[in-house]
């Protein structure tokens, strides 16, 4: 390394041209990038749930849809001509839409298109509910009565109340533009909710809130950006008080960001909902090489004032790059540990962040000391590097106090601790996996409320789909397999947390009643295969046979059954599955029929326990490259230990802090562990390199460890507070998510930093490890 900053500090205008030129060229991909929302491309790709998952939707027709509710809480609810009006019109301009899979505006679910069977003398007919508005109270209470007295689709189409009603839009495959979509609709629902009626509107849907995290994911980066370089300016100042001290840490950072998310752009990776908080932490974290170079810069330099720029800067970095490639090392190994994880945004998140750690650090070890030779930059801060502390400035004197409290109370600093870690301990405990789609969107935001309004009035927004699989065609049409059907939905529908359920087997009941005389009683499977062949055909020749194209597939081989829930959490939806796993185990023959899952709600539950699995791998591997880099630079394995205590500690106190908030492991805080691992580290690793020097060259603990504490302790706690500060910022974001991270993550960097200030002085004090006595590295 000696040679490259000997050729960086000889040649400094060649290196910061390269360095800016080559800034420019990534700066330049950054308008390439694309956002993506969609929850399977978060999926590990070929992966089995999602691969059936895709089948059964080819297989049964099923398409994303868009919900568009209809409330009316005065008297009579929606059944009243200016309601049913708006039902209609609505439907028909929904219908008319690009974008929206309807070939007819039948193909849009609502009151005004769905069909009703009916009971005439020679069998049954299949008409519509509503083929034309009712024009009377009469003709709207036939109406009314006619739903409820069907029941199938109450709870979907109507709520049970009467007082709302909803409107399903399928959107075309493949369809890349459905914000436009979302756009038009909600352009629709504002002129209807202009037109000053007692109507309420609310749009909802998988692809709603795919589209709402695409706009928050944007808004996001506009906003938190300029915050987060706010909070670092402030800090770099109260670090440095000089305009130097501010202006390159933040060209270092600033660069870092340019470059990981330049060089994503090249690789084709898009922007997921993580990856918002990348800039976030690379101004956050990307500050502390910088700060540790400057902070020994100014230092020296006014110790020092008539050395040689040039010489002093190599003396600098002489001691000091070690350290820093350790610390920097040692943070992209954290974050590029997630490329363990399962889930595709975690990886890319990990390999980018990593990028980005370690253009901050090379950016420090370059650009920093050739624009400290280039130019004659002096600083403000006190020294700190005297014998006698005393002489250095205020908060340096504070920290060498604080030094000298560990050396006297080193071993109450040890206990204390090991009780905290011991009740801490008990977090890991009560901490278990439970997220949640719709929550971890801001509970203002118009696609929450909507969810919330449908799922009070309806059976559900999400989705399971429980596939019932034979052998042979013609096999669902069996009786008894249909009575199974029919119990499994009663039994699941006994659980809170499902609305309703829908199949095949209800609209057999239904045609069964009505050929009885529309008598309640019939509303059963009939016993007779062939008469349960007879209604089916019956139907094909009265309605549509792409009625049925969303329960049962074309050759009657394997049935859907529609599961609807008003709750999307991983523990409500293990709830549901064990249920239905349960009642096919001790009612489906195995080797007849076959049982599969599939849809939103399942898929969504495999992919947090791919989350759990995935992050415990990067935690163990991120331990372990922290553990050998920090032992292999060190030459020592004691040293490798006590490096990893301090964030041993802070990873305790974090399952503690989200056991008493009541935080679950989701998405964030299975992330916060690996960062805190990755950044952590870098506290530790300062203070230790710089005790290691103090204590060889003074000979003294006490006085190592004041030394170390007025120095390298004054640019931890800075780093730290950058960092602390940083992920504050994500308390802005939009995302509930992003803020559970921030505070993990702020509350952990201060473990760390106060466990490498406290408990790391105490243990060497206690301790003395024979690494501390060996030539520095």
């Amino acid at each position: 390394m000696s040679r490259l900053f000997k050729w960086t500090t000889t040649y400094p205008k060649t290196v910061l041209l390269v360095l800016l030129l080559l800034t420019g060229f990534f700066g330049s991909q950054l308008g390439n990038i694309r956002m993506e929302t969609d929850a399977d491309a978060m999926m590990p790709e070929g992966h089995p749930a999602i691969l059936y998952n895709d089948q059964v939707e080819e297989v049964f027709g099923i398409k994303d849809t868009m919900i568009v509710g209809i409330v009316n809480e005065q008297a009579g609810g929606i059944f009243n001509p200016s309601t049913l009006a708006l039902v209609k019109r609505l439907t028909e301009k929904i219908a008319s839409l690009k974008g929206v899979e309807a070939v007819t505006d039948d193909d849009v679910i609502s009151l005004s298109t769905i069909d009703n069977i009916l009971g005439t003398e020679g069998g049954f007919e299949v008409t519509k509910f509503m083929e034309k508005l009712p024009a009377d109270a009469a003709a709207i209470n036939v109406l009314r009565k006619s739903i409820y007295d069907s029941d199938m689709f109450v709870g979907g189409i109507v709520s049970e109340d009467g007082t709302a009603t909803a409107i399903y839009a399928e959107l075309e495959n493949g369809l890349t533009n459905r914000a436009q979509v979302y756009r038009d609709i909600k352009a629709m629902v504002a002129e209807e909710m202009g037109k000053g009626g007692p109507e309420k509107i609310y749009v909802a849907g998988r692809p709603v809130l795919e589209v709402t995290f695409g706009e928050y994911m944007a808004e996001d980066m506009q906003k938190m950006m300029p915050i987060v370089m706010l909070v670092v300016i402030i800090v770099l100042f109260l670090t440095f008080r000089s305009v130097a001290g501010i202006i390159l840490p933040l060209l270092v950072v600033i660069a870092s960001v340019i470059w990981s998310m330049g060089i994503m752009s090249l690789c084709g990776i898009p922007m997921f909902v993580i990856s918002t908080q990348m800039p976030v932490i690379l101004m956050a974290v990307g500050t502390a090489y910088s700060i540790h170079i400057l902070n020994k810069y100014f230092q020296e330099r006014l110790e020092k004032p008539d050395q040689d720029r040039r010489q002093l800067v190599l003396s600098i970095l002489d001691e000091i790059w070690k350290p820093v490639v350790m610390t920097g090392l040692t943070t992209a190994v954290g974050f590029s540990s997630l490329i363990t994880a399962y889930m595709v945004p975690i990886r890319y998140f990990g390999i980018f962040t990593a990028v980005g750690v370690l253009t901050a650090m090379l950016f420090s070890l370059f650009m920093i000391p050739a624009v400290l030779v280039q130019f004659n930059i002096k600083g403000r801060i006190g020294t700190g590097n005297t014998d006698n502390p005393s002489e250095s400035g205020l908060f340096s004197r504070l920290l060498s106090h604080l030094g000298g409290l560990m050396f006297d109370h080193r071993r109450k600093v040890i206990i204390i601790t090991g009780v905290v870690m011991v009740f801490a301990a008990f977090g890991l405990f009560r901490v278990s996996a439970n997220s949640s789609w719709i929550e971890s969107i801001k509970h203002s935001s118009d696609v929450y409320i909507a969810n919330e309004v449908l799922n009070g009035k309806f059976d559900g927004t999400m989705n399971m789909y429980v596939i019932v699989e034979g052998q042979n065609p013609d096999d669902i049409k069996s009786p008894a397999i249909l009575k199974k059907i029919d119990e499994m939905q009663a039994d699941v529908e006994k659980l809170d947390l499902v609305g309703g359920t829908r199949s095949i087997a209800e609209y057999l009941k239904r045609m069964n009643r009505v050929m009885n005389e529309d008598r309640p009683e019939f509303e059963f499977i009939p016993n007779s295969p062939e008469l349960v062949a007879q209604y089916l055909f019956m139907y094909s020749m009265s309605g549509g046979p792409e009625d049925f194209d969303d329960v049962v597939d074309y050759d009657y081989r394997m049935a859907n059954v529609w599961v609807q829930m008003k709750s999307d959490y991983t523990d409500d939806v293990t709830l549901v599955i064990d249920r239905i796993k349960a009642f096919a185990d001790k009612n489906f023959p195995a080797d007849k029929i076959k049982i599969n899952l599939a849809g939103r709600a399942y898929t969504s539950n495999v992919w947090v326990d791919l989350l759990i699995r995935g992050q415990m791998n990067s935690i163990l591997f991120s331990l372990l490259a922290v553990f050998l880099i920090t032992a292999i630079m060190f030459r020592s394995v004691v040293a490798g230990i006590f490096n990893i205590i301090p964030i041993g500690a802070a990873m305790l106190l974090n399952f503690g802090f989200m056991a008493m908030m009541g935080y679950p492991l989701d998405v964030s805080t299975a992330l916060s562990s690996g960062i805190v691992i990755g950044v952590g580290i870098d506290y530790t690793i300062h203070f230790l390199s710089k005790y290691r020097l103090e204590s060889s060259r003074l000979g003294d603990p006490r006085k190592a460890v004041t030394k170390t504490m007025a120095t390298t302790g004054r640019a931890i706690f800075f780093n730290a507070l950058g960092v602390i500060a940083g992920f504050m910022v994500l308390y802005t974001s939009n995302f509930p998510a992003n803020q559970r991270m921030g505070g993990l993550v702020s509350v952990s960097m201060l473990t760390c930093f106060l466990a490498a200030m406290t408990v790391l002085p105490a243990l060497l004090l206690v301790i003395k490890p024979a690494f501390i006595q060996k030539t520095n590295p």
